[in-house]
């Protein structure tokens, strides 16, 4: 299982896309355009997928943390938050 986090650029797509295919996945949002999904899909393909749904001048970069990773967040009691909190440890 892979822990990522997504970050989305959304110069030209709505959004909706974009969160229903996240959402469809089980992903969780931390900041507006930033969200954290456990996955057996590899990094790769989640931005490929994503890529999909979003216009030519959107960008998309979805890179791995595992538990142990340092991390930091302004709201500790958002989903994003205890998700990270679950899964990647306490910071």
């Amino acid at each position: 299982m892979a822990y990522l986090v997504i970050g989305c650029d959304l110069n030209g797509s709505a959004a909706d896309p974009v969160q229903g295919a996240l959402e469809s996945w089980g992903a969780v949002r931390l900041l507006d355009s930033l969200w954290l999904l456990e996955t057996p899909l590899g990094a790769g393909y989640v931005r490929s997928a994503l890529e999909d749904v979003v216009d030519g001048g959107d960008r998309v970069a979805v890179f791995a943390i595992q538990p142990g990773s340092e991390w930091s967040a302004s709201s500790e009691d958002s989903p994003g938050s205890k998700w990270l909190q679950s899964k990647i440890g306490v910071n």
